[in-house]
């Protein structure tokens, strides 16, 4: 990091104040951040270590187990690591820069990643792009010296590198697929395929092997619910433009707009280009593509039919990046770092003041407020467990925040995630209790049909009763979260 600095300081004091001014502004967000849905479910699985998990390979698990062992269990904690992670991802997209751009496009070509608002929400938010990102920039350091050494040692690291990538996230399959693409396209590398390639793959297995071993274990659950799940909302939703220009509109926000350009730019320039020209191209500029090219496609593609999240197109965009940098002038940092400043400023303003309510339970406000009048209501209610059934965001926070356990949909016979797996025992356990159930209620000015809901409990409890509706008002006095909470007497699984 101190090198990057010292190259940063000969870009001039201007931009060295901006980043500087960056990074304190992401330092001051974390403080003062609450703890977001995803925190709490990835740190579910910190507090039960597991080869793996329903939703996700375990390394995001393992890595906040690693600070809050050390640290303690806190939210301060939590972001550090996210913040710490993403650190050492940029350290590490500054050393692949190093190799395959000249020293000063090295340094701008990492500003101008360091300065997106991905990195931003890397750096605030757990999910498990936060390790995948760190090992798949591992990855391509090591592949990039794997091919041009070709030494044994250094291919034995790529597959070590990348078998942690998918211990992160199931979409470090294009690892080894952009190498295999970028082997068979090089000539000089082809007799690597066999000699090379083969046994990295097979130590890309070995260090994936646990989960490997879960899905085993649990009848693919994990590789049916991200792989089938998708295949089915894709059938099911025909073709549909808006997703589309969804895609392109959380895209251009995230990189913001002169990355935008640049790598639309990049993509026009060689999607024009002759096949048989890419013979002209640099063996490290086709490196680089063959990490970018096929998963911004795929993706592409796939919005035609069904939602792409802002985050998946991620890993991409650290290829993309460095290839972007091969054009990108020093005198255009200015028009990267300046949004990057305000949009910062303005969302730390945002969480501090919180003017407009988020409706949505994907927020950090108002789930310490719920816990301290869940509290209150516990302590009359003595004997009872608490439960909730919006996927994960509401029984995830809670478990966090309290020390009794809080349980999921799985207790209404319901897909509950990782709670389905965790506390598959709960519903035998817990026969014959009474419960509070927690209902968010994100939409407040909307009517809310409550029939489906009463059916389903009604189900599996004797008796059921609206008690409280909690209701959180921001310092302007907004109506910001509410909640519905239910006694249910005598469960019955």
């Amino acid at each position: 990091m101190r090198k990057i600095y010292e190259q940063i300081l000969k870009i001039g004091k201007p931009i060295t104040v901006a980043v500087l001014i960056l990074f304190a502004l992401r330092i001051v967000t974390i403080a003062v951040m609450g703890i977001m849905p995803q925190d709490a479910y990835y740190y579910f699985y910190a507090e039960h270590l597991s080869l793996s998990y329903f939703d996700h390979p375990p390394m995001v698990g393992w890595m906040l187990w690693l600070f809050t062992s050390v640290f303690g269990k806190s939210i301060y904690v939590i972001h550090a690591a996210d913040f710490f992670v993403t650190l050492a991802t940029i350290c590490m997209f500054y050393t692949v820069a190093k190799r395959v751009l000249s020293p000063s496009k090295a340094v701008n070509t990492t500003l101008l990643f360091l300065s997106t608002l991905m990195v931003s929400i890397l750096s605030l938010n757990t999910t498990p792009d936060v390790p995948l990102l760190f090992f798949w920039t591992l990855s391509l350091f090591f592949a990039h010296r794997a091919v041009t050494s070709d030494k044994a040692i250094d291919w034995i690291v790529t597959g070590i590198m990348m078998g942690a990538s998918f211990l992160s996230k199931y979409t470090a399959v294009f690892l080894p697929a952009g190498l295999f693409l970028f082997l068979l396209l090089r000539k000089e590398h082809r007799s690597k395929l066999l000699t090379r390639f083969l046994p990295m793959c097979f130590i890309t297995a070995l260090v994936a092997s646990p989960v490997l071993i879960w899905n085993l274990e649990h009848d693919f659950a994990s590789f049916k619910f991200q792989g089938s799940k998708r295949v089915t909302e894709m059938g099911s939703s025909g073709i549909n433009l808006k997703n589309l220009a969804g895609l392109f509109a959380h895209q251009f926000a995230i990189l913001l707009p002169l990355l935008c350009l640049l790598l639309a730019g990049l993509l026009y320039r060689f999607i024009k280009r002759p096949v048989r020209k890419l013979r002209t191209v640099s063996a490290d500029t086709i490196f680089l593509l063959c990490f970018f090219l096929p998963l911004i496609g795929l993706f592409v593609v796939v919005s035609f039919f069904t939602w792409v999240k802002l985050n998946w197109m991620m890993p991409a965009y650290i290829s993309g990046i460095l290839c972007a940098g091969i054009y990108f002038k020093q005198k255009w940092l200015k028009y990267q770092l300046l949004p990057s400043l305000v949009i910062s400023t303005a969302g730390l303003i945002f969480i501090l003041l919180y003017p407009v309510p988020v409706k949505s339970d994907d927020t950090w406000w108002g789930w310490k407020q719920l816990n301290n009048a869940l509290s209150n209501k516990m302590a009359s209610h003595p004997g009872y467990f608490i439960f909730s059934n919006d996927s994960y965001k509401t029984t995830a926070v809670l478990n966090f925040l309290r020390d009794d356990e809080v349980y999921g949909g799985n207790i209404l016979g319901e897909q509950a995630l990782q709670f389905s797996i965790t506390h598959k025992d709960a519903p035998q356990q817990l026969a014959g209790r009474n419960a509070l159930f927690v209902d968010s209620y994100p939409q407040f000015k909307k009517e809310k049909n409550t029939d489906s809901l009463l059916y389903k409990l009604n189900q599996h409890f004797k008796e059921i009763r609206l008690v409280d509706t909690i209701v959180l008002k921001t310092t302007f006095g907004q109506t910001a979260r509410m909640f519905l909470i239910y006694d249910c007497r005598e469960y019955k699984p």
